[in-house]
């Protein structure tokens, strides 16, 4: 027995047709719209698994490049800090020499006094050089400054003749809440209300500590208040490196710790400056003359850190043009596996927008319903 085709199963089938082409059609159209070949995961699955983990590579690459960038940064900013210490200290030595030759009175040596503690004050700033907020040379304590001038600072001291006594800064605190022990102190700032340096007491400004003399001014006080300024190295462990990851598995140390820039407390290119501003202070060539291997081995720490972030920027510059060198070689093989073929798909395009309109056609010359197709 035949089966009967009624005019709605027809119906039905043509449309069921014309659907179909129209989303084939749809789908090119929107493949070269987008110029992305694949739409969704049912295009191509394992396309679709390749483009996720290129994006996936691509992503951490950037990163990487910004990281590197960001490292180049920071390094430029402490090459070039490194380099104004430099300058600053040669100046200084220059002065140095200056006022070592015994053809100087007090009058030139106190003005090449007062251009050296100019400088000091440069190097201070220079310390705490910073890289977008950051303060390059404190380890990671970013955001503490690894050297402070601290000015018209006070401290209260017992006189006895013939002691020695350290300077206790009454106006600042530690960060355990401690007031510090001043050392590093500038010569020529110190003053004590009623005596005189060399007369009644002496002062060792690089140790901080305060002599006095058996005298009858030292004898009638009990109790001096001392008034000074003095460069303040924190408190808090500045040794930390500084890292930034730029590439899988490797990570870079990016920072010149404070230690192998300035020196060791005690021992850093501000005990060396304060050398040689005690000796034109006191008008002493010989001491000044003495100061100036001081300053020569801070210069040397100073170059000696210029060289390491020199080689750590050679480092970060080959990282960078391999880490660009492959963003590149991921972005062609991210657009191999998702990109369309334009011209493939522009002859697919015609094709299918010819087979849909013939399809209408065709549908439209089936389709001519009547009374007696619907019975």
């Amino acid at each position: 027995m035949a089966t009967r085709i009624t005019y709605g199963m027809t119906n039905d089938g043509i449309q069921s047709g014309l659907s179909g082409n129209f989303q084939k059609l749809d789908h090119i159209m929107n493949q070269v719209s987008s110029q992305k070949r694949i739409l969704a995961p049912v295009d191509d699955s394992v396309g679709t698994w390749e483009s996720l983990r290129l994006r996936s590579d691509i992503g951490s690459n950037q990163q990487y490049q910004r990281n590197v960038s960001d490292a180049d940064g920071w390094l430029s900013v402490s090459d070039s800090a490194l380099n104004s210490g430099n300058s600053l200290l040669l100046r200084i030595r220059d002065l140095a020499l200056q006022a070592a030759s015994d053809t100087y009175g007090p009058k030139e040596r106190d003005a090449n006094l007062l251009e050296v503690r100019q400088q000091l004050e440069q190097v201070v700033s220079m310390a705490n050089a910073n890289f977008n907020g950051s303060y390059i040379f404190s380890g990671t304590q970013t955001q503490i400054p690894p050297f402070t001038l601290q000015k018209n600072a006070t401290a209260s001291v017992a006189m006895a003749a013939g002691t020695t006594v350290p300077l206790i800064d009454q106006t600042c605190q530690d960060s355990k809440g401690n007031h510090p022990t001043a050392v590093d102190l500038l010569p020529g700032s110190l003053s004590i209300t009623g005596l005189t340096e060399g007369k009644d007491y002496d002062v060792d400004y690089v140790a901080g500590t305060l002599t006095f003399r058996s005298t009858p001014a030292v004898t009638a006080a009990g109790t001096a208040s001392v008034n000074f300024d003095w460069v303040r190295r924190t408190d808090l462990d500045i040794s930390g490196d500084i890292n930034r990851q730029v590439q899988t598995g490797q990570v870079l140390p990016i920072n010149v710790k404070a230690d192998q820039a300035f020196g060791k407390a005690g021992e850093d290119v501000f005990s060396a400056i304060i050398a040689t501003m005690q000796g034109m202070h006191l008008d002493d060539s010989g001491m000044v003359r003495n100061s100036v291997d001081g300053l020569d081995r801070s210069r040397d720490t100073f170059v000696h850190a210029q060289t390491v972030v020199g080689s750590i920027q050679n480092r970060t510059e080959a990282t960078g043009d391999g880490l660009a060198s492959t963003g590149l070689e991921l972005t062609k093989r991210q657009s191999t596996v998702e990109d369309v073929d334009l011209a493939q798909a522009a002859s697919e395009l015609s094709q299918r927008q010819q087979v849909y309109q013939a399809s209408l056609q065709v549908a439209a010359k089936i389709i001519q319903p009547s009374l007696l197709q619907f019975l």
